[in-house]
């Protein structure tokens, strides 16, 4: 069988797997070359595999990657007869042809170059003194240049965390490139080469990894190459990113129970290579004599049973282990920026739960109360299975995937930076910071909510409600006072709410904030629930928190505590929408301006005759102009004048001078004076940058006839596309509704697009007309099902 014929079947044969799967290609490749060696007439010549086909770890996809060895030129045309074969195969080839002394001068001055050569294999040719010469002298410069190389190894693992970014934490991990993945494998096996025989295991011969760690790379490693074969296979490409439309196909080639299965198997590969890289580089960087110190000797007492041992906290050798020192430890690492020496981490497995008494509490607040400093040491307790001892429930979220745009992390991530950030407030770096925490009397809730907001995800159920119930079963657990317990239960059932109200509802309508204040009923709930909500937007990622979402939240808070402390929501007092548009109302023409907000963004303010489909016409217009809307306000002069304020965001960067709102301002006033392509341009607008889309979501949506006194509130929860409040208000217009306000929200890929609407007489919509709103909406945004969850912080 040709090399082509026996790729093509080792491709089909989807039993054919992982490590079993890159040996059989090689070995293809191997019995290709050497054939091809028979009809070359050179003793002067040797076939040196690298990466990952000289580890035999090839993919359906790999580049093959092959250096030919000679002594004497007229070389080009004998390479061109051996990679034939191998490019008739439809091989990708990264070859080249160099002599033993072209090789090294490279490898002198390059550092791809020199880690290309320290994993080689010697294929086919006579010449293999040649390659044993070469390799050689290849360890020994590894060797010589070991501190640089190091340095450089380490400083490449560090730039992989920032991105592509770790595999274990996002959502389309790039199995290759990712920090934890199969590069942070490899570098420490090049490392290896520069300190001793080669390897990983030369690195655990020196101390800078465990035992252990060995059965754990090895496991990793072949997770992820088994996830890569599956990937090629059925993504048909050599990429490396397992993105989400590829996720379904791979998780059931390999027998996962789903998607989030798979992602879950990757991210704990990952977690356990990234966090193993993590301490090898930090052992490597530390001089010799200082890594000897590590290893023996006594350490200062910090408490009793805990010493702080050349820069890093370790348990005296007598010390009697049990959960509430795993508390201690980790306290005192956090507070100290220090990392847990490993034979203490090792010592720390299968420990005693806590005994939670006052010490052993304070002592896990002190750990979160650390902040950012906490999630390396709490990272370095899970990974032996210790946090699980003092939080069971975290098995639960650990590695769990969140599939949506919106989210930076995962589940058990997340919720470490949201302490991180909650630990920001009340450091109070910042004013406004300080303004968010200010009159906050139990910190050690805010942390625990933090950390405990979303320790429900991936259970059935509401991830809120039941969230509360375990929040309050961890609460008794540590021995919180039953007040301090019901407030935390809230706070994670309605860690939601002051996002969900400030994004979504009209905050200008009194039943809105007596309806939210309501549900805080005190200043203290207030003000942890307000810093919660900025921790948990700050760590979910740039899509959940900037200025426009801060102004709407800050303004919520400031009138729910007013609510609060009058025992009742004051009346706007006759706030009149159209003070500062006199003139134009009473002009009765249209006029449209520009300006931009304190809180950041554009505002374009329309005033025109009213008339119906006039907000679907303007917003279609400003679509079509490159404004992305995130608010509008609407309202209707007693003299038919309507007014319209539209905020958002210059999407495109056409909106910034005066030129670029000119022309938005003429495509306004077209489509007011009745554009009959409007429709059909926002439609082709929105198919061109539809293309090639993952499949699209349901739609729901969801009427709240209790949300306002004066109008009826609509939700709509569906993907995000150019023009899509555009075309819901049209859609609004055309079931005979009229749009009092709306909120305009995206959520990663998805929109939740709030209307106050009436219907032609001003009045609250009857139910019969909110079933066809329904439907209208559902039929008119295409193929859309009833029944979407909208994915939220």
């Amino acid at each position: 069988m040709d090399l082509r014929a026996a790729r093509a079947a080792l491709v089909a044969d989807a039993s054919v797997g992982g490590a079993t799967f890159g040996a059989a290609l090689s070995d293809a490749v191997d019995a290709t070359l050497r054939s091809s060696f028979a009809a070359v007439a050179r003793d002067d010549l040797v076939v040196l595999a690298l990466g990952s086909y000289a580890r035999r770890e090839l993919c359906p996809g790999s580049d093959v990657d092959v250096l030919l060895l000679h002594r004497r030129p007229e070389i080009a045309a004998v390479a061109d007869a051996l990679w034939y074969p191998l490019w008739d195969a439809g091989l990708v080839l990264g070859h080249a042809a160099r002599t033993a002394k072209e090789a090294l001068r490279l490898a002198e001055s390059d550092l791809e170059t020199l880690t290309s050569l320290l994993d080689v294999r010697v294929v086919a040719g006579p010449a293999t003194a040649d390659a044993d010469a070469l390799v050689h002298r290849v360890r020994r410069t590894a060797r010589r240049r070991r501190a640089a190389l190091i340095d450089e190894l380490a400083a490449a693992a560090t730039r992989r965390r920032d991105r592509p970014g770790p595999i274990a934490e996002v959502l389309e991990p790039d199995l290759k490139e990712g920090s934890g993945g199969l590069r942070d494998l490899h570098a420490l096996g090049w490392a290896g080469w520069a300190l001793g025989p080669g390897g990983p295991a030369a690195l655990a011969a020196i101390g800078a990894l465990h035992p252990e760690d060995l059965g754990d790379l090895r496991r990793a490693n072949a997770t992820l190459l088994d996830v890569r074969v599956a990937l090629h296979r059925v993504s048909g490409r050599p990429s490396d990113r397992l993105v989400l439309q590829d996720q379904d196909g791979v998780a059931a080639l390999l027998g996962a129970d789903d998607a989030d299965d798979l992602v879950r198997r990757v991210a704990a590969a990952g977690r356990s290579i990234g966090w193993i890289a993590d301490e090898a580089w930090s052992a490597l960087r530390v001089p010799a004599p200082r890594r000897s110190r590590r290893r023996g000797g006594v350490g200062v007492e910090l408490s009793p049973g805990v010493l702080e041992h050349a820069g890093t906290i370790a348990l005296a050798p007598d010390a009697s282990i049990d959960g509430s020192l795993v508390l201690t430890v980790a306290a005192i690492a956090a507070t100290r920026g220090a990392r847990v020496s490993r034979d203490t981490l090792q010592r720390l497995r299968g420990v005693a739960a806590p005994t939670w008494d006052q010490a052993d509490r304070d002592a896990f607040i002190t750990l979160l109360r650390a902040g950012r400093a906490a999630i390396p040491v709490i990272e370095a307790l899970d990974h032996v299975g210790a946090f699980t001892t003092v939080l069971p429930e975290w098995a639960d979220v650990r590695s769990r995937p969140q599939r949506n745009a919106y989210h930076r992390f995962t589940v058990d991530r997340h919720l470490l930076e949201a302490v991180a950030e909650s630990a920001s407030l009340l450091d109070g770096t910042a004013e406004a910071d300080r303004q968010v925490v200010a009159g906050l009397d139990r910190p050690d809730l805010l942390l625990l909510a933090a950390l405990l907001h979303d320790i429900a995800k991936g259970q059935p159920g509401d991830h809120s409600e039941v969230g509360a119930a375990r929040a309050r079963v961890i609460a008794e657990r540590i021995g919180l006072d039953p007040a301090a317990t019901e407030t935390l239960a809230w706070l994670v059932a309605d860690h939601l709410l002051l996002a969900d109200t400030a994004t979504r509802r009209d905050l200008d309508d009194p039943v809105t904030v007596e309806r939210f204040a309501g549900r805080v009923r005190d200043r203290d709930r207030l003000v942890l629930l307000h810093a919660l909500t900025v921790a948990d937007s700050r760590a979910t990622g740039p899509a959940a928190w900037g200025p426009t979402k801060a102004a709407l939240v800050h303004d919520l808070v400031a009138r729910a505590a007013v609510a609060i402390d009058a025992g009742s929501v004051t009346d706007p007092g006759g706030f009149d929408p159209f003070v500062g548009h006199e003139a134009e109302i009473a002009a009765g023409t249209l006029s449209v301006s520009w300006s931009e907000p304190p809180e950041g963004g554009l505002r374009c303010t329309v005033v025109a005759p009213d008339r119906p489909g006039l907000l679907g016409a303007v917003s279609a217009a400003l679509a079509l102009a490159g404004l992305d809307v995130w608010s509008v306000g609407a309202a209707t002069h007693a003299s038919g004048v309507a007014l319209e304020v539209f905020t958002g965001v210059d999407r495109f960067g056409r909106l910034g001078d005066d030129r670029g709102r000119a022309e938005a301002t003429a495509a306004i006033e077209q489509a007011c004076a009745g554009d009959p392509d409007l429709a059909a341009r926002l439609a082709a607008r929105a198919e061109a940058y539809r293309r090639g889309a993952p499949v699209r979501g349901p739609v729901t949506v969801q009427v709240d006839v209790l949300g306002s006194a004066t109008a009826t509130v609509v939700e709509v929860f569906a993907d995000d596309e150019v023009g899509r409040f555009a075309h819901l208000a049209m859609l609004l217009a055309e079931a005979g509704v009229d749009v009092t306000a709306a909120r305009a929200t995206t959520i990663g890929d998805r929109i939740v697009d709030t209307f106050y609407v009436r219907d032609v007489h001003g009045k609250i919509v009857d139910p019969l007309a909110i079933a066809r709103i329904r439907r209208s909406i559902i039929e008119g945004l295409e193929g859309g099902a009833p029944g979407a969850a909208d994915p939220r912080t």
